[in-house]
């Protein structure tokens, strides 16, 4: 009998979902703090990513048995690798939640005021964005109206010439309850008045 079709594409991706789950293991001991939780947020996602595209496949080797007339050796073969991997996928999301509680509880020992809201908190003044130092009119600068605490300015696709400001700022914005960061793109253009 020839391998099912779907079989070596979730074998490869299984090597993956394997990857993702030996890093949230290896910080199984690992102290919390703002970056360890961000890379574990970013692992959970992206395993849970993963998981979901690896059962998708499985679907696919089910029907594929079926399809070849499989015995029902084979088919009680393929739903022990499929329990398998979903019990260990399990195991690695009761780490990273485990790790998250504990971080939220670190940081209400430490005083942290937490919020309860994914929303972000700003503070009093504008941020200034100013035009690549390459620039020869510095003068003018442009003002955001939604300053955040943890501001990353960086210009990005510079579809101008130089000495005209930038299409499009990409801002990452902190919030209060969790360490997420979320990417907004803000874009504006200047009114041509001729």
């Amino acid at each position: 009998m020839d391998r099912p079709t779907k079989e070596s594409s979730r074998r490869h991706l299984k090597g993956y979902v394997t990857k993702w789950i030996n890093e949230i293991n290896n910080n199984k001991n690992v102290t919390m703090d703002l970056r360890s939780s961000s890379y574990l947020w970013m692992a959970e996602i992206r395993l849970l990513s993963l998981y979901s595209r690896f059962k998708q496949y499985s679907y696919g080797v089910l029907r594929d048995l079926a399809v070849f007339q499989a015995t029902q050796q084979e088919f009680d073969h393929e739903q022990d690798l499929q329990r398998a991997m979903q019990s260990e996928v399990e195991e690695a999301l009761a780490i990273v939640k485990t790790k998250r509680e504990d971080y939220k509880a670190q940081q209400g020992k430490e005083g942290v005021e937490e919020d309860s809201s994914d929303t972000p908190f700003f503070v009093d003044e504008p941020i200034r964005l100013h035009r690549p130092r390459s620039s020869p009119k510095m003068e003018h600068a442009q003002t955001c109206p939604t300053p955040d605490v943890v501001a990353v300015m960086t210009q990005s696709l510079m579809t101008q010439q130089p000495a005209s400001p930038p299409d499009v700022y990409s801002i990452a914005v902190m919030t209060k309850s969790s360490s997420k960061m979320i990417i907004a793109r803000i874009s504006y253009r200047k009114a041509n008045i001729t």
